[in-house]
């Protein structure tokens, strides 16, 4: 996937988020409309934590230093517990503010980027492009169905 495909392709998916938020009311995305998934707000709160840790890694990449590899699924869901905790203490608001901030600072971020460089080797033995749309669209694509079925 070259650097205009990925970014179309994160455009797309993060558009379709956008259109089931625009028929959430601020009450919705605050409550767990099915049993065991996380609200509205935690999952904006979660997908804006995974894209700024995605620009962090980036950056510490390029200064030469090694991004922090998590251990496994259970590094994962250590962390994804933790972004949990943190997002019951952000308000809706908050949640939806960062939401869209996050989703520009990538694109721009991506826009910028050298296309070069979505080949180099990056983390978890992919590339950069492959770790990009791990943690944009790809990640997207695996909340919306909750998302979709909480509306």
């Amino acid at each position: 996937m070259n650097k205009t495909e990925l970014i179309e392709s994160i455009i797309i998916e993060h558009t379709k988020l956008g259109e089931v938020l625009a028929q959430c009311s601020p009450e919705e995305m605050d409550i767990s409309l099915l049993a065991g998934i996380w609200t509205v707000k935690e999952t904006l709160v979660h997908i804006t934590f995974w894209e700024q840790t995605l620009l962090t890694d980036y950056a510490r990449w390029k200064r030469g230093e090694h991004p922090v590899e998590l251990q496994g699924q259970e590094g994962m869901d250590a962390v994804n517990a933790d972004v949990l905790l943190k997002a019951k203490t952000i308000s809706v608001q908050q949640a939806l503010d960062d939401f869209p901030k996050s989703f520009r600072q990538v694109v721009d971020w991506l826009e910028m980027l050298d296309p070069g460089e979505l080949d180099r080797p990056f983390m978890y033995g992919m590339s950069l492009g492959e770790f990009i749309a791990e943690d944009t669209w790809k990640h997207y694509g695996e909340h919306l169905p909750l998302l979709t079925a909480a509306e």
